[in-house]
């Protein structure tokens, strides 16, 4: 989970969140900018968690985490974050992403 957040802030995701999140408070009634807003924050959250992966070779403590949140601590459906809504789908999308990336040898040398 550090390395995820530790990819965030090499990617400085920080630029592009708080542009996003103004403009769609403005312009809340943009299909168009929800839509994007949606597909940067997946791209954000999918492109921490693989170099959270490759930093780390351990996918599976990764997803390991996601689960738990999932089957414990997820907000209601819509519950809002700080780029908008959470997604428990998605959330089952980035838990399958990385055991995708455990299948295909991203694990540490024993």
């Amino acid at each position: 989970v550090v390395a995820h957040e530790a990819a965030h802030v090499e990617a400085r995701d920080d630029r592009y969140i708080p542009f996003f999140h103004t403009l769609s408070l403005l312009l809340f009634f943009d299909p168009v900018l929800r839509v994007l807003r949606r597909r940067v924050a997946r791209h954000h959250e999918f492109a921490a968690d693989a170099e959270s992966a490759r930093t780390t070779r351990q996918p599976l403590s990764l997803a390991r985490a996601l689960l738990k949140v999932y089957l414990e601590g997820m907000p209601a459906p819509h519950a809002t974050g700080f780029f908008g809504r959470g997604s428990r789908a998605e959330l089952l999308h980035r838990i399958e992403a990385l055991l995708a990336l455990d299948a295909a040898g991203l694990r540490p040398a024993r």
